[in-house]
């Protein structure tokens, strides 16, 4: 399975740039953020050619049951069966992706869904961040403190596979009950991060 930097930020930023200028869903923040997961799904699972165990959200909205044990699980499966009746079935083999994202930036929504991560075995990971400062100093200040976090978690707990923080503007309501979307892609583009923390849980230890 190849990966590289490069090529999860780009997976990111177009299922971001999807999500934003979809017209058709509405103003539910929640819908917002679930078809964003669906398409960051449909994006991993086609560049990595594998199954991918996710609530799908279509273009209004509509969701469809999938999603197992995580927001998003990049998974091969193989048949296993049963001298019994001779049932047959399809059970996950490996995990190739382990993926939680959570739009809000409270530190105790981010403990219940980053500890998740840390306890699936996976051969790589990702999690995606809300972020809602206006300003490019606070929310740098934000970015570099969830990320010293997040590597001192994923150092203790020896995870030495791929394992990617990013961050992505919220949906929420900021500012006059708008939503941040609305400020639009070019806007917000550059808003979007990807930091490997293998690199830096590296050279940490």
């Amino acid at each position: 399975m190849k990966i590289s930097d490069r090529l999860i930020d780009d997976l990111v930023l177009t299922a971001f740039k999807t999500s934003i200028e979809n017209e058709e869903i509405g103003d539910s923040n929640s819908k917002k953020s679930s078809y964003f997961v669906s398409q960051l799904a449909k994006l991993f699972s086609d560049q990595f050619d594998k199954n991918a165990l996710v609530q799908t959200t279509d273009r209004n909205g509509k969701k469809s049951s999938g999603e197992w044990l995580l927001d998003i699980v990049i998974v091969s499966k193989d048949e296993i069966r049963t001298s019994y009746k001779n049932r047959k079935s399809d059970i996950v083999k490996k995990i190739h992706w382990a993926i939680e994202s959570e739009f809000s930036t409270s530190l105790n929504e981010f403990s219940k869904d980053f500890s998740k991560l840390l306890h699936i075995r996976s051969e790589a990971y990702l999690y995606v961040a809300g972020i809602n400062q206006i300003s490019e100093v606070t929310r740098n200040e934000y970015i570099n403190a969830q990320t010293e976090l997040a590597v001192e978690l994923v150092s203790e707990q020896g995870i030495d596979k791929p394992f990617y923080l990013a961050f992505v503007p919220t949906p929420g309501k900021i500012y006059e009950h708008s939503s941040l979307w609305n400020s639009g892609y070019e806007q917000l583009s550059n808003w979007v991060k990807v930091v490997n923390l293998s690199s830096l849980v590296t050279k940490c230890t």
